[in-house]
Formats: structure tokens, sequence, C-alpha cells
């Protein structure tokens, strides 16, 4: 093959790749690349592009292969330094990760997306600072970057500076560049039924009908749902759309709102029987308005859960009277939100769970059921677990009037935190040494909530890596509980 037609080939492989004046075809592009390494068998930038490629597919192991190939035919290829170092944060090797992006800048010191990357890295790290300073280099040489915009905001949000913070945090409302490596962004949402003049966003002052939508998590959702009394203090009709799982919970908990659990992006579902509303929020920017200063966490219950149910659902899986009823959770979160930091096996719990208790499940896994019954059976020591209510499809309100009826909360960093922190339920929270940024960094207590939930911290033994030991915490825990068994059973 000659070289010009090598070059013509690249230039379609690339169109079908990126999509350029044709549609997006992965699989063409994939064969004509490696049509390409037939007959030019030591060619970078192919090898840089095919990886690049099966870096977006997911094939996270096969792309290191071929960035290092692509690397040993040109070591000064900073884009494939970059690519790579992307690809070993994925695969959670992140020293290996920072040395490729250090390589990088190396050869484009004033390249916004590497330090932009090397930002997002520290965050996991829980290195707030030093990710502040990377992702103000790469907002000073690229204004737009969103992604380095986001990655200032999560390091200002880690260090409490709460007003800068919640102005940086609107980039996650920006358009998404494909490359600045932030997948979808919120999803915009326009309730007017005309796409040229699109619902515009509340100013926090502004009077009228204001709907507010969900965007992230459901412990997202319950955390931002605590500056609900202060939106409708400035004298607004407040519209909120969280997960309809939460519809019932929210609903309840602030009778003053219209409460409509759903994911459409255009009010369809109700904009017929409370009308069109004046302006939009995401939730996530209400503290925007209402948190812009430690001094303004009220840190008091805002969540009220169905009293008659929690009396119900003791009745009906036998009161467990007698001795405290307290709750456990081991496992939290995704591997987009670092499920490997937050979550353990309960047999790392024993310590706890061998106090003579009531223990309740929390877990809401696919695999807590068959978890809890084999510690059960290998132990002896009984876990209650209810799927009809902890279940992932479960609605939140069935979770809420179960957590209600505890007397403590023992868990890792997931849903049944917030909804102890929302209802005032005492709540003692195992927390990684590289938490997100809803912790904090040292603090004992969170500033979203009262001092009813406690956080446990992990100590760091690795800047980079995982921390896989939890004793020092668990045996405080234990600790903690046998003193107040025994402060209990005194009173």
């Amino acid at each position: 093959m000659q070289q010009v037609n090598i070059e013509q080939r690249i230039q379609l492989a690339q169109s079908f790749h990126r999509g350029i004046d044709m549609p997006q075809n992965l699989d063409a592009a994939e064969a004509i690349y490696n049509e390409i390494l037939n007959h030019a068998t030591t060619h970078p930038f192919v090898e840089y592009c095919l990886a690049t490629l099966h870096m977006e597919r997911g094939n996270i192991g096969l792309a290191i292969v071929l960035f290092h190939d692509a690397l040993k035919g040109d070591p000064t290829f900073a884009e494939c330094w970059n690519n790579l170092g992307m690809c070993l944060s994925f695969a959670q090797h992140p020293q290996a990760s920072d040395k490729a992006y250090a390589r990088a800048l190396e050869l484009q010191p004033e390249n916004a997306d590497i330090l932009s990357n090397r930002a997002g890295l520290r965050i996991n790290a829980g290195r707030a600072t030093e990710a502040l300073d990377f992702a103000n280099s790469a907002v000073r040489h690229k204004p737009e970057h969103r992604q380095a915009r986001f990655h200032k905001a999560l390091a200002l949000l880690e260090l409490g500076r709460w007003s800068e913070a919640w102005d940086w945090h609107e980039s996650r409302l920006e358009p998404p560049d494909s490359n600045d490596g932030i997948q979808a962004g919120v999803a915009l949402r326009n309730y007017s039924g005309d796409p040229e003049k699109p619902t515009p966003w509340w100013d926090g002052k502004s009077p009228g009908r204001v709907v507010c939508h969900g965007e992230e998590g459901l412990g997202d959702e319950i955390m931002f749902a605590s500056c609900i009394p202060d939106a409708l203090a400035r004298g607004v009709e407040l519209i909120f759309e969280p997960n309809p799982r939460l519809e019932r919970l929210m609903a309840r908990s602030f009778p003053d709102v219209h409460v409509r659990g759903t994911h459409y992006l255009d009010g369809r579902e109700w904009t017929e029987e409370i009308g069109e509303p004046d302006f939009k929020l995401a939730c996530g920017s209400l503290p925007k308005f209402f948190r812009r200063a430690a001094k303004d966490f009220p840190r008091t219950p805002y969540l009220k859960a169905d009293a008659a149910r929690t009396n119900e659902i003791f009745q009906t899986h036998g009161a467990l009277s007698g001795k405290p009823r307290i709750g456990i959770a081991w496992e939290g979160g995704v591997n987009s939100t670092h499920v490997h930091l937050r979550s353990m096996n309960l047999t790392a719990l024993e310590p706890i769970l061998q106090h003579d208790v009531h223990w309740v499940s929390l877990q809401y896994t696919p695999d807590a059921a068959r978890n809890a019954a084999a510690y059960t059976e290998q132990t002896g020591i009984e876990i209650h677990h209810w799927p009809d209510i902890v279940s992932a499809p479960a609605d939140l309100d069935e979770m809420a009037a179960l957590v209600s009826g505890l007397d403590l909360v023992i868990t890792v960093c997931q849903t049944a935190l917030h909804l102890c922190g929302g209802l005032g339920v005492p709540c003692w929270v195992m927390t990684p040494s590289k938490p997100a940024w809803r912790y904090g960094l040292t603090a004992p207590t969170m500033a979203w909530y009262g001092d009813w939930v406690k956080l446990y911290r992990q100590k760091t033994t690795n800047l980079w890596t995982k921390d896989d030991d939890w004793s020092e915490v668990v045996a405080q825990i234990a600790d903690d509980l046998t003193t107040l068994l025994s402060e209990r059973r005194a009173a």
C-alpha cells in the first residue's frame, strides 16, 4: 500500500471514528485501522487511534497495550501519554496513571486536558489542594474547559469553600464536550413546549412558579432537598421532580410543594394540572443560593417518615422487641462512584455484629439477601433482611419508614446515611480515606446533617491506592457500641 493511500485510509477511518461528515461507525473505523496496521505494522498514530477506540468501548486492557506500543514508536506523543493515563486511571492504577500524565505534561505543559486529568486524579485521592492547583492552571490556559471547571468545583467543595465552589459547580450544566471526560452532564429540561423558547433558569429570588428537578443519585437528591424550605421562604410556588422512588417521601415531608417523581424532561405528567413553570432549577443548584457559608447549613431534620407504616413493618416482621434495633449496610455505590472504596464484606464487620442486638439489613444490592443468609449460617448471628423494603427498586418511603424505627444505623457511604441525615436517626458512617466531597476531608460530621450523623474515618496508608484496612474503624465502632449499649442498659 502506498503512503498516500495510507493517509487517505486514516482520514476515512477518522471520519467513521468521530462521525465527521458521516454517521459515526466504530466497527468501520476499527476495520480500517486494522487494515492499515496489516501493511504498516509500526504506525504510532494508527495504534493510538485504535487504542483510543478501544478505550471508548471500555476495552481498557487492550487499549493500554496498544498505547504502550504506540509510545514505543513515538515516545514524544503527548496525547498518547495522556490517554494512557486515562486508561490506567480507569483500571484503578492511579500512581501509574499520574506518571503517564506527568510525561504528557512535560511534552505539552499548557495542555488543559492533561492538567485537568491530573486534577481529577487528585480529587479521587483526597488531595484537594493539589487538585485545585492543577484545575486552576488548566482554567488559566483554557477558561472554557468544562472538565477543568468541574474539577475546580469538586476541589473547592472538598475544602468546604462553599461560596466559591457552587458557582464553579454550575459547569456541570454546560453542554458536554465529547472530549472533556464528563460522560453526560445534566440532561437539560424544557417545560415550555417550544424548543426555541426554553424555560429560563431561576435566579434564586424572582417570584413565580419554579420547577426544581433531580439530577444526581438518590443520596444527593435527599441531601439537596434540605434546601427546599429555604426556596419556599422566597415566596415561590415550588414543583419538585425527584427520582420517582422519592416521590412519596418528599410529598409527605414538604406538603407545600408539588412533588412529581419523574424522569421526563418536559413536565408532561403535570403541566396541564399545575401549569407551566416560569423558571427551572437543577436540585444541585439549590445550594448556590442557600448554602454559601458554613453558618447557612441548618443541620436539622427535614424528612418525615410514615409512622403508621413503621409500626406495621415491625409488626409484620416480628416486632424485634426487647433489644435495640440497629441497621447495617456494607456496600455503596457503583463502579463510576467508587464502589471499591466504600464497600466491605460482612466478615470484616464481625467485631460490630457480635453485639447482642437486632440487626436489620439496609443493603439494597441484588446479592444482599444471599450475603446476609450466608453470614447467619456461618456465624449464627442473624441479620434480618426484607428485600421488599430495601431492595433497589423499592420505594424509598418504605426504607425511610424502616430506618425511622431503628435505634441506630451503622453504614458505609450510601443512601441509608442520607435517609438518617434527613430523618434525624442516629447514624455511624464508615468513611473511606478518600471520600467524595460530601464528607469533607477531616471533620467528624457532615455539613449537611446534625451531629446524629457521625463519621468514622479510615486512615490513609497509601496516598494513591485504595486503603483496604478497615480494622481501626470497625474496632472503634465496636467499642463505641459497647459503651452505648451499656449506657442504655444502665438507663
